[in-house]
């Protein structure tokens, strides 16, 4: 430790992460007590307070009703990756920042005492532009960004009020102000290109994680879909992204399905969605398309799926098509890894390796291996190859939830 800071040490996914704390005005070591000020009930008592305040305050974090600042010194110190204030009004000057150019959802997960004066909360934070952006109609650009982590909030004993805040990135080793990673991942975000489609209804789900390189740690509700099965040949080396691209004069890559095969799980998937079906109702289109990645790369039998937002496969109509069913998914906590581009089975080799090699990195057990990895897409066959958004996925086993 350098002299008169400390370090706050949490375990993510497996991974150290060392945030450094500086002690706040009058020398004091955060999250510790020198002077005793309060009986240690009395200690208790209060951080179990607070505890409970922040379970209550932190999710008006970006409404109307925003935050409490009863709770909080003016001479606060907050510090995160990109941002440093030194004042309630530099912090409270950042949070209507973020409201003005973004569109934040704040979502807290846990908070855990983590010393005698010191509380520590988990988040999700997502953001997207709220200033006009003709780009993201077209599809080009329609950056999404997302951060989870931890603040480390630090306990003055004798007034009760927070005194420090400190943020720290899962994704980052080190989350230290104005770092290069910190910048390199805010601008890796800012400017990536492509889009999911936003009037597409898309299962829902919970971010937890999301790590250095992209991977995220994702817990998904249980899901209706509609799928069929289908049988692949092995890719043909070099010519699999050619043999993906058209069928028959079709252009079919952005459904990656996988060839003349998946083009035709497809159509009867779509079929069912716009009226082959019992009732002849018609359905929206949904995103993702999944199919199984490792049968796009080696072969073998696989299916593909169209979400519902519906409640029970029951509610469903009943499908025209015998090869075509409505079942029941049950939700489940996934490692996931966009890309863009094709997803050509060398692609999809490449990506689906990086998904399992940055699982292991992080120590994330997986279930399944390399035949459970999904592939997920999220544009059609009219979206220009480089802007196309892609997934990989697989389920893990073990993680455990806040």
């Amino acid at each position: 430790n350098m002299a008169g800071t400390t370090s706050t040490v949490n375990r993510v996914g497996g991974a150290r992460r060392v945030a450094t704390v500086r002690p706040a005005r009058g020398g004091r070591s955060i999250g510790q007590r020198h002077h005793a000020v309060r009986s240690q009930t009395d200690v208790d008592v209060m951080m179990d307070e607070l505890k409970s305040f922040l379970y209550d305050d932190l999710p008006h974090l970006f409404d109307d009703v925003g935050i409490d600042t009863g709770k909080y010194n003016d001479t606060i110190a907050f510090r995160d990756p990109i941002t440093s204030y030194d004042s309630i009004s530099g912090y409270l000057f950042n949070i209507a920042m973020l409201r003005n150019v973004f569109d934040p959802e704040f979502i807290l997960h846990d908070v855990k005492r983590t010393g005698d004066l010191q509380l520590t909360t988990r988040w999700t934070m997502n953001m997207r532009l709220a200033i006009p952006n003709p780009l993201a109609s077209a599809g080009v650009w329609d950056p999404r960004l997302t951060f989870t982590g931890t603040s480390i909030m630090d306990v003055d004993e004798q007034s009760g009020k927070f005194i420090s805040h400190v943020d720290t990135w899962d994704s980052l080793d080190d989350s230290s102000y104005f770092s290069l990673p910190a910048v390199a991942e805010l601008g890796a975000q800012v400017f990536s290109l492509g889009a999911a489609p936003k009037d597409l209804w898309t299962p829902p789900y919970t971010l937890h994680r999301r790590f250095a390189n992209g991977l995220e740690v994702r817990a998904y509700d249980d899901v209706v879909a509609a799928e069929t099965s289908y049988t692949l040949e092995p890719a043909r080396g070099n010519d699999a992204a050619q043999d993906d691209g058209k069928v028959g004069g079709v252009n079919v890559s952005g459904n990656a399905g996988g060839g003349a095969q998946g083009v035709s799980a497809f159509r009867s998937l779509a079929g069912y969605i716009f009226g082959a079906n019992a009732a002849s109702d018609k359905m929206a289109m949904t995103v993702p398309v999944s199919s199984g990645a490792n049968a796009r790369v080696a072969g073998g039998d696989t299916k593909m799926q169209f979400y519902l937002p519906l409640d029970n496969a029951s509610d469903a109509p009943s499908p025209n098509e015998s090869s075509v069913n409505v079942v029941n998914v049950a939700g489940g906590v996934y490692a996931a890894r966009a890309f863009r581009g094709e997803a050509s089975a060398d692609v999809v080799l490449a990506e689906m390796e990086q998904l399992l090699r940055l699982c292991e990195q992080n120590r994330l057990v997986t279930k399944g291996g390399s035949d459970a990895v999904e592939l997920l897409a999220y544009n059609g066959p009219g979206t220009a190859k480089a802007l196309r958004r892609y997934e990989v996925r697989v389920p893990l086993d073990g993680f455990e939830l806040p």
